[in-house]
């Protein structure tokens, strides 16, 4: 059951499917209610829910005026005697049919929202100050505005001829990958990333970039990625001149075609990257240069030229051994640049759309909110809300994204660390469970339920104040029992997870889950 002492104040519930976390949260909801009652017959106006899909914001809902009309008329015998342990039944009776009444005649004040409701509703009430378009409007489908931004920039097309030229060495990289490309649909798989909170920061750093400076960095990229080619092609093509001028071929070694000869080819043509196969190491590693049955005249030319030949191969490999790893970093830094240029250009005609249609995609909130509560300790945006909001409850919190439990922290530990009345403070519940997060569900990281009262970010001073606060009051409660399943059900997940956790006890992030 729920316990409200009074101090810790910041409570974590891990729950577990069928054990009672519906029931446990409005139950807690209506004691903070009930406990204040005499004080404050509002209590209710203080209280602010937060869930994650508008079902649950009905569900929650559903279930407090459930259990106060079950109060009220004393139908629910179980939750009486829960009460009961704190107060009288006839308190409790009367006050849940006032609270009933109230609530009926005062629901825009049943403060029970998602969480992207709650960051629009601030974002509406601040849109000035946050230089936001007044009377914008939320997109909650990324698809419409990518879609919408990707046939603003193919339609320069032929009129813009740094994008042209740009788009033209993207197809062309493409194509040279042997990869299957539809322009319109790559550009609006690329354009996704923009709306990911954790390519937010490195978005921020190419924005003020052209195409120009993207061209720039490909040629400097190419100036270096070409004196590592020139340089083993030189190696390469001695290797092969030397073949040619003892008059052989370079099918004359060792299984032909696939043999020493046709590699020093292959890399005077093609420069780094050239793998030797087995065959050819096999040549070097074991002195195999010449078939069996090969000519005595061809065994003679190949015992003249081995010595030189070894010698370039060994340059060969030693030059790629010193210089792969970064030769590889330039490729596909260079493969990157047109995709990176192109979403730059996408990310502007973004906002363009969001100036001339005032339009915002729903993770902008977060973006904008951000760029607020991170660098001040009491967000002027909160400062209203603060005085209204004592308590706060967050379910499903297994599915919040970092970005918006760093948004939402400040208003609850500048709860937890304001006096209510007669010296308490706020609380703060936060229900969850990590073995039904969607993975990745709207950014959204399990990691960090896992982990409180730590909290990921920044390591920023006004954060870890933040920490700390979560850190005093934290106190974390368990939903154990499964009031759904049988027995047999229950004991079965129990053995089969023990078993497979005792598997993989190297795994930190199973023992974090189960």
């Amino acid at each position: 059951m729920i316990h409200t002492d009074n101090n810790p104040s910041f409570l974590v519930y891990k729950s577990s499917a069928g054990s009672g976390k519906t029931y446990n949260l409005a139950r807690a909801y209506l004691h903070i209610c009930f406990s204040n009652f005499e004080s404050n017959p509002l209590t209710y106006r203080n209280i602010l829910a937060i869930t994650f899909t508008n079902k649950a914001v009905n569900e929650m809902k559903s279930r407090i005026l459930l259990f106060l009309e079950e109060l009220a008329n004393g139908s629910n015998a179980t939750l009486m005697e829960d009460f009961k342990k704190d107060f009288t039944e006839e308190k409790i009776r009367q006050n849940a049919a006032k609270l009933l009444k109230y609530i009926h005649h005062d629901y825009s004040n049943f403060s029970i929202f998602t969480i992207d409701s709650f960051f629009q509703q601030i974002l509406r009430a601040f849109a000035y100050d946050l230089n936001l378009p007044s009377n914008h409007q939320i997109e909650l489908n990324s698809d419409i505005i990518i879609k919408h931004a990707v046939d603003m920039v193919l339609s320069k097309l032929g009129r813009d001829d740094e994008l042209t030229e740009l788009i033209v060495n993207y197809s062309q990289s493409k194509v040279e990958d042997s990869k299957y490309w539809r322009i319109d649909s790559d550009l609006q798989h690329i354009a996704k990333t923009i709306y990911r909170d954790e390519a937010l920061p490195a978005l921020k750093k190419i924005e003020l970039l052209e195409i120009e400076d993207f061209k720039s960095i490909v040629e400097q990229l190419n100036k270096r990625i070409n004196i590592w080619n020139s340089e083993i092609k030189s190696i390469g093509n001695k290797a092969v001149a030397t073949i040619y001028e003892n008059d052989l071929l370079p099918d004359s070694f060792f299984y032909k075609k696939r043999g020493i000869g046709t590699w020093f080819e292959k890399v005077a043509e093609n420069g780094m990257g050239q793998k030797p196969n087995s065959y050819v190491e096999k040549t070097v590693n074991e002195d195999i240069w010449f078939s069996k049955g090969s000519e005595q005249d061809i065994v003679t030319k190949i015992d003249k030229v081995k010595p030189d030949l070894l010698k370039f191969y060994n340059e060969i490999i030693n030059y790629s051994d010193k210089f792969h790893s970064i030769y590889t970093l330039y490729c596909e830094i260079r493969k990157q640049i047109y995709p990176i240029a192109l979403l730059n250009e996408i990310k502007k005609a973004i906002t363009q759309i969001k100036t001339d249609d005032k339009t915002l995609h729903i993770s902008e909130t977060n973006h904008a909110i951000s760029q607020v509560v991170q660098h001040e300790y009491i967000p002027f945006i909160y400062e209203r809300l603060g005085s209204k909001y004592k308590y706060f409850f967050i379910d499903e919190f297994q599915d919040t994204s970092i970005l918006q439990w760093l948004n939402i922290l400040p208003l609850f530990t500048e709860g937890l660390s304001t006096e209510v009345s007669r010296g308490e403070t706020g609380k703060a519940i936060i229900f969850g469970d990590a073995k039904q997060a969607i993975y990745r569900f709207r950014e959204g990281d399990v990691r960090q339920f896992n982990r409180l009262p730590k909290v990921e970010g920044d390591g920023s001073s006004i954060l870890r104040e933040r920490e700390k606060i979560l850190e005093a009051n934290y106190q974390p409660k368990h939903l154990n029992k499964n009031y759904r399943s049988k027995q047999e059900v229950v004991t079965f997940n129990n053995v089969f997870f023990k078993y497979l956790l005792s598997s993989k006890s190297e795994d930190s992030y199973c023992s974090e889950m189960y």
